[in-house]
């Protein structure tokens, strides 16, 4: 009985490892960050995709370079802007001095692969600045 118990945790298990999905999104111009000394570059959000919309191993490279970190869902967003009507915002990455929070589609574990899409992070930091990266974004 033990090892039919340990069978169909294993087995769902692996079934929920396979819903997983990629997420890969860069810039669509390069920006200017920090990471030790300036810079100037494109940056790049990757992560995996749950189905249940978090995503785990998230961080953002390039012009940035934040801690790895699951970014979660916030359900009780709204948004006051027609633009991001069909996005969820996601908790914060965060470097030294900055906040990064994605901006992507609600239903996002349920698009399929290959699908690309506009995403955006908003960036907010310490010394009160505020602005929104565009973003080019694949499900793979």
């Amino acid at each position: 009985m033990k090892i039919f118990i340990s069978a169909i945790i294993f087995t769902l298990s692996f079934a929920s490892i396979s819903e997983a999905k990629s997420l890969t999104c860069q810039s669509f111009q390069a920006i200017d960050g920090w990471k030790g000394t300036a810079t100037h570059d494109f940056a790049l959000l990757t992560a995996t995709v749950s189905a249940n919309n978090e995503l785990a191993s998230a961080k953002l490279s390039g012009a940035v370079l934040t801690s790895a970190g699951t970014s979660t869902p916030d359900t009780g967003f709204t948004s006051k802007s027609p633009r991001y009507q069909d996005y969820t915002r996601f908790s914060a990455l965060e470097d030294a001095w900055c906040w990064y929070s994605p901006f992507l589609p609600k239903q996002l574990a349920t698009l399929p692969e290959g699908t690309v899409f506009t995403g955006f992070v908003n960036r907010t930091c310490e010394n009160g600045s505020s602005t929104n990266i565009a973003m080019k974004c694949v499900i793979e």
